[in-house]
C-alpha cells in the first residue's frame, strides 16, 4: 500500500466522523465520544503526515507551496478543535464551531486529495511512497492509541 492509499483510508474515516459529529445535535454524551475519537483521530494523523509526507514534499519545489498550504490547514482544524474543548457541549455555539471544523475538513481532505497528492506523485517514487507508507502507519498506530482522551 503506498501513503496516497493509507491517507484517503484515513480521510474518509475523518469525514465519517466529521459528519457523525454535527448531527449529534443537543445529545453531549454522544458529542463527547464522536469528539474524542476525532480529535485523537486527527491529530494523530495531522503530526505523521507533517513528519513522513510533508518533510519530503517541502525540499521539492513542485510541492512546496502546496504542501505549505497543508500544514497551513492543518494547524486551522486543530485550532477549532481547540475551540470546540473550550466550548460547553450542549450550547449552540458548539455545534456552530462544529458545522465550521466539518466544512473545512471536507474541504482540506478534498483539496489534499485533488491537488497535493497529484502533485506528489511526480516527486516521490513507489519506493519513497512505500517507505513513508511504512512511517506513516507506524506513527498513526502510535499516535491514535497514545492520544490522551478528554
Amino acid at each position: 500500500m503506498c501513503i496516497f492509499d493509507d491517507l484517503r483510508k484515513d480521510h474518509d474515516f475523518q469525514r465519517e466522523l466529521a459528519n457523525a459529529l454535527i448531527h449529534t445535535h443537543t445529545d453531549a454524551g454522544t458529542r463527547m465520544e464522536v469528539f474524542s475519537r476525532l480529535k485523537r483521530e486527527l491529530t494523530a494523523h495531522v503530526y505523521a503526515e507533517a513528519e513522513y509526507l510533508h518533510h519530503a514534499l517541502l525540499t521539492n519545489d513542485l510541492t512546496r507551496e502546496a504542501s505549505f498550504g497543508s500544514l497551513s490547514d492543518h494547524r486551522a482544524l486543530l485550532m477549532l478543535i481547540d475551540m470546540l474543548e473550550e466550548t460547553e457541549y450542549e450550547s449552540t455555539r458548539w455545534l456552530a464551531i462544529a458545522r465550521t471544523l466539518h466544512h473545512r475538513l471536507h474541504f482540506h481532505l478534498a483539496e489534499e486529495e485533488h491537488q497535493l497528492f497529484s502533485l506528489a506523485s511526480h516527486v516521490l517514487d513507489d519506493d519513497k511512497r512505500a517507505e513513508i507508507a511504512m512511517r506513516y502507519r507506524q506513527q498513526m498506530t502510535h499516535g491514535v492509541m497514545s492520544a490522551p482522551v478528554n
